[in-house]
């Protein structure tokens, strides 16, 4: 009895091996499948892979194309994040012996934004990863001691926080500023902070000047690689009244076990060894299977939900727990499948986050942020740079103009991310 609880604890450890394996496989860009098979190959003899560059161009059947037509419809695609990345993904295989570090510290890496802050909490982190939320703590702390110091940080007050810990570890008014009185600063607000914290107007001054010293986020630019070229993950192509999908470079065509061992029978270590290898390399084929079918099938409700846009129009709302109905997939299966992949359209080459925005009420109908966004930008555009619109002005412009319904934080939320100051900064 306790020989077969063994048994069943063991396969029970090996099948989550490979079911993390499967969904790290899912969030990976084509390219970085390609480099992880590559490392595979060195610990694996039964795999074979057909070398080739990127610039060769496979069917969505994964079967080769004769001729240069596939080829002449790839558009390579410039891409400076990869470059960081890749840098960091070379840090981990020298600076990290564990293999479970490697794993989540690539799961972080991967999840980071373009300013390179990371919007998850640790134990959603540690829930996705089947690790404690302590190992999670532990790892983010090394990533964001790496050559671009702060990377991990959750958003700009966080990523102020450490900064102030790094080069002022005991300036507690700066701290205190920094956690909780941004928008007082950004104000100027000396007299209420003087008193609400008990210290001089003058302290408060060049607390603040020592914090406009300080970055709104993680520098990368230092890590940035010279322009990399990237072939799209997926390519849509017209095609009369109808739209093509294909995934260029699948790797189902060049990827296979070699049968070409011996008999190895009368040795059962190699055997064993030889068998656990059969396994592993029979598992990554299928898994790399099932992420291809994965992605192809959120990207086909992508093109039909977003047409109008393939056509020259505007993006509709789409989210990612509608793809995941209609596909009958988990919500984060979704998030994981548009990760880190890009596709080129009749419209430009767009990574397919760019696809999925939230909804705003418009009568009975729908319009996307994006489309919100670009009204109050033509609105500021057009004001008078003596008497700015304020924001509350803006969602009164956008109900009676536009029909769209939001509140004034909202239209402040949409400026800020637009980069465009408040009423008061923008007066001339």
């Amino acid at each position: 009895m306790k020989l077969e609880l063994t048994q069943k604890q063991t396969t029970g450890l090996f099948m989550t091996t490979e079911v993390r394996q499967a969904i790290s496989l899912l969030q990976y860009s084509a390219m970085d499948v390609w480099d992880y098979v590559q490392e595979e190959m060195l610990n694996n003899p039964l795999l074979a892979v057909e070398e080739r560059g990127f610039s060769d161009t496979y069917s969505s059947r994964g079967r080769n194309q004769a001729g240069d037509a596939m080829n002449n419809l790839v558009e390579f695609y410039p891409s400076h994040e990869k470059g960081w990345r890749e840098e960091l993904f070379d840090q981990i295989k020298w600076q990290l012996d564990r293999q479970e570090e490697q794993r989540v510290m690539r799961y972080l890496i991967l999840n980071l934004n373009e300013h390179g802050f990371l919007p998850m909490e640790e134990n959603e982190i540690a829930a996705e990863m089947e690790v404690s939320q302590s190992f999670v703590k532990k790892t983010l702390e090394c990533l964001k001691n790496y050559e671009s110091k702060g990377l991990g940080c959750s958003n700009t007050r966080d990523y102020l926080l450490f900064q102030i810990k790094q080069k002022h570890p005991d300036e507690s008014l700066l701290v205190q500023l920094a956690a909780h009185h941004l928008d007082e600063l950004a104000n100027r607000k000396w007299n209420q902070l003087s008193k609400s914290l008990g210290v001089s107007q003058g302290d408060i001054k060049v607390a603040f000047a020592i914090l406009k010293n300080l970055q709104p986020h993680p520098y990368i630019e230092s890590m940035k690689q010279p322009v990399k070229y990237m072939v799209p993950d997926l390519i849509v192509k017209k095609d009369g009244a109808r739209y093509l999908l294909t995934d260029p470079n699948s790797l189902l065509s060049s990827i296979n076990i070699d049968a070409s061992y011996p008999n190895l029978s009368k040795d059962s270590q190699a055997e064993t060894f030889i068998n656990e290898c059969y396994k592993k390399a029979d598992w990554l084929i299928r898994s790399i299977e099932q992420r291809r079918q994965t992605i192809l099938k959120v990207a086909k409700v992508i093109v039909y939900e977003q047409t109008s846009f393939l056509q020259g129009g505007a993006l509709k709302p789409l989210t990612y727990k509608q793809v995941a109905e209609k596909i009958g997939v988990h919500e984060s299966t979704v998030s994981r499948a548009v990760s880190n992949k890009v596709m080129q359209t009749p419209q430009g080459t767009y990574e397919l986050r760019f696809f999925f925005t939230t909804g705003i009420s418009q009568s009975e109908s729908m319009i996307s942020s994006n489309q919100v966004k670009s009204f109050i930008k033509d609105f500021i555009d057009q004001e008078d740079k003596s008497r700015p619109l304020s924001d509350q002005k803006l969602s009164d412009l956008l109900k009676k103009g536009r029909g769209v319904e939001i509140s004034r934080r909202t239209v402040a939320k949409y400026r800020e991310s637009l980069s465009i100051p408040s009423s008061s900064k923008r007066k001339e």
